[in-house]
């Protein structure tokens, strides 16, 4: 039995803000889009590019024959291009769910250095490992570089507030810039 996340921590680390991050369909697919905008965009405009040409000849013969399809397809990939982030986040957690079990949810500590414990996994980085803070609609991402990050939800503090994490932040790294 895993020792529970406040045995897990390190003696010498003065903690002093802890926050808990469930991954969500809507938080991991705010994510890829804020991450990966461009690859986003480029799918969506492929997709009205293609809708478009598909409507446009299957109007021109009537949806007669194989255009209907074409334009069926059409319409699929549209749809598909504008909602794949939530498809791609629900297909993850899922696959997630199955090797780590229901509960997804990681424990953040901020200390002398920053530990990230999800199960028996604990991942240490320093703050100096921060280069960017990105602000998004409900949680603020902490970037290593510009693949990896740490996700933090602000109502979900369990030691500290959010506030007094953001001035935290700002004394431990004064070269990031943190978004209100």
């Amino acid at each position: 039995m895993p020792l529970p996340p406040q045995q897990q921590r390190g003696r010498n680390m003065e903690t002093r803000f802890v926050c808990t991050y469930t991954p969500t369909v809507r938080k991991n697919a705010e994510i890829t889009r804020k991450l990966h905008p461009v690859r986003v965009i480029i799918r969506i405009v492929f997709a009205v590019a293609y809708f478009l040409y598909t409507l446009i000849t299957a109007l021109e013969f009537e949806f007669q024959d194989v255009f209907g399809l074409l334009f069926a397809f059409g319409v699929f990939l549209l749809v598909w291009s504008i909602v794949s982030p939530e498809i791609n986040s629900f297909f993850a957690i899922r696959r997630s769910k199955k090797s780590m079990g229901p509960n997804l949810t990681r424990e953040i500590v901020f200390g002398d250095s920053i530990e990230i414990l999800e199960k028996t996994v604990k991942v240490v980085w320093e703050y100096s490992d921060i280069q960017q803070v990105k602000r998004l609609r409900n949680t603020y991402l902490l970037m290593k570089d510009k693949n990896m990050g740490i996700a933090i939800d602000p109502e979900t503090f369990t030691e500290g507030n959010f506030y007094n994490f953001k001035k935290f932040l700002r004394e431990k790294c004064p070269n990031v810039q943190i978004p209100e």
